[in-house]
């Protein structure tokens, strides 16, 4: 699943496709629910609940209704594929090949945002970014400060979605707005 990821991020580099957006987190989902199964934890299977309905379906959805339409970025596959080797090249702790996907995913999700100039292309980057980092979440056997468990910060990360989606849906002025003016 995290190999799943991983290609939804280098192809929402490219192309801006809101189904693989949603693909990525339907991915994210399928994997935390195979957490809770392996280690019988409740807070993983809350947390695969709001990949479900946040990251996959919801998320998705308002940036299909803001129109983001699917636009071809070429130029930007060398800034994915460094992003990767960057992931692949970090001195990361044991299970080294899933943390070296969980960060690529992180990393092309701030790609993403740095490279997209309208508001709504930006969203999505935060919504892979914010994938990346729930999948590392998923991986990492951490304990989280404050006892907060895993569906706590996919909740966090949801809740900063919906703040800059809704702003997106209110019409935060796009960088491809006429310098000067505002809406």
């Amino acid at each position: 699943m995290s190999g799943v990821m991983l290609l939804c991020a280098v192809l929402l580099l490219v192309w801006r496709g809101v189904g693989v957006l949603a693909l990525q987190g339907a991915a994210l989902a399928l994997l935390l629910v195979w957490q809770a199964l392996l280690q019988g934890s409740a807070d993983f299977a809350f947390a695969a609940l709001l990949a479900a309905l946040g990251q996959a379906a919801l998320a998705p959805w308002v940036l299909a209704r803001l129109g983001v339409q699917a636009a071809e970025r070429r130029g930007v596959l060398l800034l994915g594929l460094a992003c990767v080797a960057v992931a692949i090249a970090a001195p990361l702790p044991a299970p080294r090949e899933a943390l070296a996907v969980a960060l690529a995913v992180l990393l092309l999700g701030g790609a993403i945002l740095a490279t997209r100039r309208g508001t709504a292309g930006q969203a999505m980057g935060l919504v892979c970014a914010g994938n990346g980092a729930a999948l590392l979440l998923a991986i990492l056997p951490v304990a989280l400060p404050w006892g907060l468990g895993a569906s706590a910060v996919l909740l966090a990360i949801l809740l900063l979605e919906a703040v800059v989606l809704s702003a997106v849906a209110r019409g935060i002025p796009d960088a491809d707005a006429e310098p000067g003016r505002l809406a």
